[in-house]
């Protein structure tokens, strides 16, 4: 699960790792559930969004084969993936690791780290006191009991696809 605010690269990250042959549970808007002491995430859209112009990801063929839409006074687009695209992986994943993205410019340190996540899950809560107080304390039960990793993003997709996939692999899993 990659974590952090809006514009970090989470949805480029994403597409990038689709684009490269891996598979994902959603890009935007998951339910993170808890059971037995295990995380779980299942998706709750199948869409993409990206900045409109976003250079990582503009020859993407993935891209082509999905119907769009331009949305936030033409600064983004969200794509359609239909729900038989590979991309997809078919049923709610294990989560193995929350990752959370940086880039050159930005400061890694742990105690950084841990302000952005808990602002995003918040984000993607209505704003109804009650739903983001009780949201906030599962968050922070689940990022406690599951490893946090900062990732190093740079501007070469294919660079960050690596990155990811050698982390999934000291992660104990295979290609």
């Amino acid at each position: 699960v990659i974590l952090g605010p809006g514009g970090v690269g989470k949805s480029t990250t994403t597409l990038s790792c689709v684009e490269y042959g891996m598979q994902t549970t959603g890009d935007d808007f998951n339910l993170l559930s808890m059971v037995d002491e295990r995380i779980w995430v299942y998706p709750l859209f199948t869409t993409v969004k990206t900045k409109v112009g976003n250079p990582l990801v503009t020859n993407f063929n993935s891209l082509n084969r999905w119907a769009s839409q331009n949305y936030g006074g033409q600064q983004k687009t969200i794509y359609f993936p239909k729900c038989d695209d590979p991309m997809w992986q078919t049923t709610g994943a294990e989560v193995q690791a929350f990752l959370e993205p940086y880039w050159d410019h930005q400061e890694k340190s742990n105690a950084h780290r841990a302000a952005p996540a808990l602002q995003s899950a918040v984000s993607a809560v209505l704003q109804h006191p009650y739903l983001g107080d009780r949201y906030l304390r599962r968050i922070k039960t689940m990022i406690a009991r599951c490893p946090t990793h900062a990732i190093h993003l740079s501007a070469q997709a294919l660079e960050n696809v690596a990155r990811i996939r050698a982390l999934w692999t000291t992660l104990g899993h295979s290609q």
